[in-house]
């Protein structure tokens, strides 16, 4: 039974931020969101083990919550919510 260490999901989180911020001014949300659901799929996939379900999941949301911050900040614009934003655009879902 693993579970992802704090560290490195920290790490991935920074990465997750890092690569949101550079690409929402470079091409319209409707392009690069279908990017940002594969990069959460490959982490729940790479991820997804026996026991670290609740990593996965947590990762997930927090990655969701990221990628709304950064977009509203884009945009100028608010959401309803950063769970209703993501479910809004096609919902990923856990895939662990």
């Amino acid at each position: 039974m693993g579970r992802t260490s704090a560290k490195r999901f920290r790490e991935k989180l920074k990465a997750v931020k890092k690569w949101v911020k550079a690409v929402r001014y470079l091409m319209p949300l409707r392009k690069w969101w279908p990017m940002f659901q594969l990069k959460l799929l490959g982490h729940q996939r790479y991820c997804g083990v026996s026991g670290n379900y609740e990593r996965v999941e947590a990762f997930t949301e927090q990655a969701l919550r990221i990628e709304a911050k950064w977009y509203e900040r884009a945009s100028q614009r608010r959401h309803k919510c950063a769970a209703g934003f993501g479910s809004s655009l096609g919902d990923i879902g856990t895939q662990a």
